[in-house]
């Protein structure tokens, strides 16, 4: 006898553990069940959807959410994430500072708003958001705003300042997640403030945290040329070119590939 297979999209996976993880813990109806718990379901779905990407799927549940909690901070926080994801960027504006105004507190809400702001090329009101998230004692991840301030001041052509909240970012949170990320900023940043020897170091940090990283050894090389160092060049745009070929580093780094090649010659 023949067993047959039965292969579940994830998308069902997840509406399947998230059905029985509201019901299993209960034999009454639907409706007997807390709004609370019924929104929770929802929210938590929501994160699943987001993680993969499926902003549209993400936003029905949400919506589903704010319907039962319709003050839960968290809520609107998600549904600013779902809706920026979505391209809708006012939507997620919006929903980012009605989150803010129920709690005054939430970091995260700030920090995600600023981000937002960043990308309009808003950088004074992307500051004013980053240092909001600050202000609360309890933000348990400051190197992540202080590094978008550093960001900020980097796309102000403050570069100075970008690498004093760089460097502050790396102190306030030794145990940083994104160390390869604050490496390679600053890297970037002392080469614009024209530092070689100082973005050299920092940028060898960001690989040794990440050497799969294009960007950083593509940089490395952009250091490397700038005074002169045409082998120690060479060999980091090779890096940045067999680090991710395809990626906009990576074709760049090819470029300068055969454009040392054909000097060598």
């Amino acid at each position: 006898m023949k067993k047959t297979i039965i292969r579940l999209s994830l998308k069902t996976i997840i509406m399947i553990c998230m059905i029985w993880g509201l019901l299993g813990c209960a034999t009454a109806p639907i409706n007997a069940i807390p709004k609370e718990q019924q929104a929770q379901a929802h929210l938590d779905l929501a994160a699943a959807y987001l993680k993969m990407g499926d902003y549209t799927a993400a936003l029905k549940e949400l919506k589903d959410a704010a319907k039962l909690q319709p003050k839960d901070p968290e809520v609107h926080y998600s549904l600013g994430i779902a809706y920026h994801g979505g391209g809708f960027t006012e939507k997620a504006i919006e929903e980012l500072k009605y989150a803010i105004n129920v709690k005054s507190d939430y970091s995260e809400a700030y920090n995600y708003l600023g981000t937002i702001y960043l990308a309009k090329d808003r950088y004074d009101d992307a500051i004013r958001q980053f240092s909001l998230a600050l202000a609360n004692d309890l933000y348990e991840t400051p190197d992540l705003a202080l590094y978008n301030i550093g960001l900020a001041y980097y796309k102000k052509g403050e570069y100075s300042t970008a690498i004093d909240n760089y460097t502050t970012a790396l102190r306030r949170n030794p145990n940083s997640r994104i160390p390869f990320l604050i490496h390679k900023d600053m890297g970037v940043a002392y080469l614009s403030d024209r530092n070689t020897a100082k973005a050299i170091s920092h940028l060898q940090k960001s690989i040794e945290f990440a050497p799969y990283i294009a960007e950083s050894h593509y940089w490395l090389g952009i250091s490397y040329l700038s005074i002169n160092e045409l082998e120690n060049a060479l060999q980091a745009f090779q890096s940045a070119a067999s680090a991710d070929p395809e990626s906009a580093f990576g074709q760049k780094a090819r470029r300068h590939i055969s454009d040392l090649t054909q000097k060598g010659r």
